[in-house]
This record gives structure tokens, C-alpha cells and sequence, in this order.
């Protein structure tokens, strides 16, 4: 898993490069135009990280922070493994042809002009899939029913119904960074922030 996460840190390297250098991409080209007639104006960092949580299950259905129109895929970094040999390669438009696993995208919000790196793929999802599993057995492992844990894939939450009631719940927000941990690691980290609230609730 980690030579599968420092491929996505290179592609997000490479996506900052192709930025820089994409503007015959006819997308940059329509941003390009807005940015000669409109202030360009930053995502914020909230902005950043709650697109980036939606690319990792949904690449291609990101909405625009600032006026909900859905963002293009731009380009899509993809690998393909052969043997001990990895070849990467960089395709204008999503998805990856067959045979290619996408691990990163760049989109573009061509009404606002701007371009959100983000990272996507199966070694991403895997790891939240198995984290998911993990802390629903421990649930169960506290005496309760893990049909208690509720999951929302597209916004990384990860929600308890607090015990009595069904009405109320916690939750817990991942990013994108959580998802490069270990599967273990990342539902130890969400079983202990579920036990903590279950003793402030006076539960055991």
C-alpha cells in the first residue's frame, strides 16, 4: 500500500506540473479566457479538502463549491501493472481507458477558472471499505448492533447512532490524508473517537 501512496503523491505532483503547462487542454483554454476578464479567486482550503473528499468515490460528479455546476475531469493520471513493472501515464479526459487504474484527476470549474488537483482510485477506497468493516466489528465487540454505523462515501463520514435513541448521532470526519493510513490504523482512530463520546454519554 505504500508504494500505491506515493504513486498518489507523485501524481499530485505531476498534476501541479501539467497545470502549468495544460493551457492548449481546451478547458484551460476557456479558463484561461475568464481569467483575462474576471478576478481569479482562490478556492479556500474548506473548499479544497470538501471536493477532494467527493473525487476519491466520485471523480466525475464533483460540484462546484461556489454555484454547484458539476467540475470537468480535465485529465486523469493512470497506472498499469505488468509483472514488477508499473507504467504511468497521463490521458486528457475520464476515465482511464480499460486496463488503467486511475489514482489521481485534476478537475476544472471552467465558470470560475479554477483547477482542484485530487486524488482518486481503488487503493484510496480500499482503505476506507476496509476501515469501514473493521470498525463495525469492533462495534459489535462493544455489545452493540454495527447496523448502529451509517456511512456516507461521498463526504468520508462515518456516523453512530448514539445509544437509546436512533434520532441522535455522532459523527466523524475523514479526509482524503486519513485514507493513506492503514486500514487498522484508521478504525482504531474512528473506534476511539467512538468510545470517548460513548463515555461522555455516560455509556459503557
Amino acid at each position: 500500500m505504500n508504494a500505491a501512496i506515493s504513486r498518489l503523491d507523485q501524481a499530485m505532483a505531476q498534476l501541479a506540473v501539467a497545470r502549468r503547462t495544460g493551457a492548449s487542454h481546451p478547458s484551460y483554454v476557456a479558463a484561461d479566457r475568464i481569467d483575462r476578464t474576471l478576478p481569479r479567486a482562490q478556492y479556500t482550503p474548506d473548499e479544497l479538502r470538501e471536493m477532494r473528499k467527493q473525487a476519491v468515490f466520485f471523480p466525475a460528479d464533483v460540484p462546484c463549491p461556489r454555484h454547484d455546476d458539476r467540475m470537468g475531469v480535465v485529465r486523469t493520471l493512470a497506472h498499469q501493472s505488468s509483472g514488477r513493472t508499473v507504467t504511468d501515464r497521463s490521458f486528457e479526459h475520464w476515465p482511464a481507458p480499460p486496463g488503467w487504474e486511475p489514482h489521481a484527476v485534476e478537475l476544472v470549474c471552467e465558470a470560475c477558472g479554477l483547477n482542484v488537483p485530487a486524488k482518486t482510485g481503488s487503493t484510496l477506497q480500499n482503505v476506507w471499505r476496509r476501515a469501514v468493516e473493521l470498525v463495525r466489528e469492533g462495534v459489535e465487540s462493544r455489545g452493540r448492533d454495527s447496523i448502529v454505523v451509517g456511512t456516507d462515501e461521498r463526504f468520508l463520514k462515518v456516523t453512530f447512532e448514539l445509544p437509546h435513541t436512533r434520532e441522535e448521532k455522532h459523527a466523524v470526519y475523514l479526509t482524503v490524508e486519513h485514507l493513506t493510513q492503514s486500514p487498522v490504523k484508521l478504525g482504531q482512530s474512528i473506534l476511539e473517537e467512538y468510545d470517548q463520546n460513548a463515555a461522555s454519554q455516560g455509556n459503557p
